[in-house]
């Protein structure tokens, strides 16, 4: 592959002020374009620039039941746009075994979302299992899990992308 003779700012200059929808073709171009929409200079760059939207995240129930016996809702995250009223669903996590539910608990911030699934651990073994979707790519990734499972907590984020995860029950072995 022959490297670009651009600074990697002009290209950051560039892909800052590509379209949303242009933005995923755009990561998958190469690594280093990659790198530079999923980074935190990108982020901070379209804020500078008043490229960022707010938006509200709703975590709830989708309205197509599945067709298992006792019937059992599943869930879906839904991302309004308070200046148009838009609302459109996220893409379904990467990984298809794992489903959150009303214990799952979402945070945002600089452009992403981490969502962390808290289903009821004598349920289900797929508990504390860690996402983050990325808005300027528009993909999910699956992080790292809890090192302990935990059940009933809280999560914050601050201002720099960090994650807290505070209260809960840690949970040692099944019943």
């Amino acid at each position: 592959m022959k490297h670009s003779r651009l600074s990697e700012d002009l290209i950051l200059e560039c892909l800052v002020r590509l379209p949303r929808k242009s933005r995923y073709t755009a990561s998958l171009v190469c690594r280093k374009w990659l790198q530079l929409i999923e980074s935190r200079q990108f982020y901070l760059l379209r804020k500078q620039l008043g490229l960022i939207k707010h938006s509200a995240c709703l975590l709830h129930a989708n309205p197509e039941m599945r067709s298992d016996e006792p019937p059992t809702p599943s869930y879906v995250i839904n991302v309004l746009n308070p200046l148009s009223g838009e609302c459109k669903t996220l893409s379904p996590l990467p990984n298809s075994t794992v489903e959150f539910d009303d214990l799952s608990q979402i945070v945002s911030s600089q452009g992403k979302l981490v969502l962390l699934n808290s289903s009821d651990p004598f349920v289900s073994s797929l508990s504390n299992s860690l996402f983050v979707f990325d808005f300027s790519s528009g993909r999910w990734r699956q992080g790292k899990n809890l090192p302990k499972r935990k059940f009933s907590f809280a999560m914050a984020a601050s201002d720099d992308c960090r994650v807290f995860v505070a209260g809960g029950y840690i949970i040692t072995g099944r019943r």
